[in-house]
């Protein structure tokens, strides 16, 4: 009974995880899967350098992928700042000011 409440648990959060999220877990996985192949080939005597090229190859996709999901977070939550910034500056300080904050927050 434990291990269904479990996985309904974890199948509810990959539910209402973001698809780049997913994506980013999943490119861990395999590199992970591969990087033990690679160990465990090595250690029993199997020549795997092919497999230790995916694996290289996998990790340097799992560095992109990681830049670009942090870039992707950054610039939501400049918006998302950027538009908090607006309703509580334009109630105190007016429209015009806000507005040249949101612009400052939001560039790059």
């Amino acid at each position: 009974m434990r291990k269904r409440k479990l996985f309904s648990l974890i199948g509810e959060r990959l539910k209402k995880a973001e698809f780049s999220k997913m994506s980013l877990i999943l490119h861990y996985l395999v590199s992970a899967v591969l990087i033990a192949v690679v160990i465990v080939g090595t250690l029993t005597g199997y020549d795997v350098t092919n497999v230790a090229m995916l694996a290289g190859a996998s990790v340097l996709v799992d560095g992109y992928d990681t830049k670009h999901y942090f870039w992707k977070a950054r610039n939501e939550n400049r918006a998302k700042y950027a538009q908090q910034f607006v309703k509580d500056l334009a109630q105190a300080y007016g429209i015009d000011a806000a507005i040249r904050v949101a612009d400052t927050v939001l560039k790059e």
